[in-house]
């Protein structure tokens, strides 16, 4: 990983600047009220959620009493990548800002462990059946925002053909698979398809019978994002409220249910075999 992301800049200077606030004993408010901007200000930044200004960091690299110059010059090099346009940032109004930065995760992370109960995860989603499942959503979206969607999706799996390609572990629910999107034609594509992705040498797809369940797991997909180190840097849930991050203190449980349901789910031969059985019963 190179590290170009703007996403994983503003990560990385907002934990600096994180453990700087709090080597002072400074909290967010204290923080906001000195530079005049808000506590939720703040937090964004030190989430990465948001770019910062380089007039901004001086004053709060001042304000934590950052004298080195070397350290200083390190952080603003680090916002002003961070600042920098990428991709995803052209569609903007149509996605949101927790989605944005799962995406900017996505383009640098080295590996995946996903699980989906409920429908084809979109890096494996064919146009086809993208399309059928956004223009089906609730709420409704306008011709160009189903349009702007589906591009992103597509746009987002090149991750998976790059030189040095992200690492996809993915557990879906069987129920995934009888899940009708669409027409029985598109079903049967896109199930081919997971098929013909299951084998390649940076994907791990295994299927987990309906007997399996968590609670934990059992409702929501969510995505162990692992960028340089062996642990998950963070996770990112989906449920029917939209997408959010969770508190690295809340990493454990869902390591750990990926982990029980990779022990529990078929091998990845015994899953083509589900996956394949599932395309001769789709129905036309």
């Amino acid at each position: 990983m190179d590290g170009t992301s703007p996403t994983v800049q503003r990560r990385r200077l907002g934990l600096a600047l994180r453990t700087l606030r709090q080597q002072r004993g400074l909290t967010g408010e204290q923080v906001g009220e000195r530079v005049e901007r808000s506590a939720s200000w703040i937090s964004r930044v030190e989430g990465g959620r948001i770019g910062i200004r380089g007039r901004d960091l001086r004053d709060l690299l001042d304000l934590y009493q950052v004298d080195d110059a070397a350290r200083r010059a390190e952080l603003l090099s680090l916002a002003e990548k961070g600042r920098a346009r990428s991709w995803w940032s052209e569609f903007s109004g149509t996605i949101s800002e927790a989605y944005a930065t799962f995406i900017g995760f996505e383009d640098e992370a080295t590996r995946f462990e996903s699980y989906e109960p409920m429908v084809v995860p979109g890096l494996l989603q064919l146009e086809s059946y993208a399309r059928a499942l956004v223009g089906s959503g609730i709420p409704r979206l306008s011709p160009s925002q189903v349009e702007d969607r589906i591009q992103v999706r597509l746009r987002r799996q090149e991750v998976l053909r790059k030189p040095e390609p992200l690492h996809l572990s993915l557990i879906l629910q069987e129920s995934v698979l009888r899940q009708r999107v669409g027409s029985g034609e598109i079903m049967r594509d896109q199930l081919r398809h997971l098929v013909e992705s299951a084998q390649r040498p940076n994907v791990d797809l295994r299927i987990l019978l309906d007997e399996h369940t968590s609670p934990i797991g059992s409702f929501h997909h969510f995505v162990l994002i692992y960028l340089e180190s062996d642990a998950p840097d963070s996770v990112y849930v989906e449920d029917f409220a939209g997408g959010r991050f969770e508190r690295a203190a809340s990493i454990r449980p869902y390591q750990e249910t990926f982990e029980r349901f990779n022990r529990l789910a078929l091998d990845p031969g015994e899953s083509i075999t589900k996956i394949e059985l599932a395309m001769r019963q789709a129905a036309p």
